[in-house]
């Protein structure tokens, strides 16, 4: 069922940049947004495997308790601090972004 739901997104995030930028940047965004895919995946197997062993504490009894803990903080730091999260190269303003020629 989830696979259903996620079959569009990567297609659908593929067009939303495709109104972004220009013909001649889209396919360096593209490769970048697939490998960070890839790599995130990956890693992000890792490190749940390292939290699933930490062991209990008087108030985080599960390991899994942990990985929701972790990427809650990542969360809430990217939220908290966006620029440090965000590529350097992207549009400054919305409005410059869909200047397409």
């Amino acid at each position: 069922m989830l696979g259903l739901c996620e079959g569009g997104l990567l297609p659908g995030i593929v067009i939303y940049m495709a109104h972004m930028y220009k013909r001649h940047e889209l396919s360096q965004r593209i490769a970048y947004f697939y490998a960070s895919a890839s790599l995130s995946g990956a890693f992000g197997g890792l490190l749940a495997a390292g939290f699933i062993q930490i062991p209990r504490t008087d108030t985080v009894d599960a390991g899994w308790r942990w990985i929701f803990i972790m990427e809650g903080a990542s969360s809430r730091y990217d939220r908290a601090d966006p620029q440090a999260s965000s590529p350097a190269s992207s549009p400054s303003s919305p409005t410059s972004c869909c200047r397409r020629t």
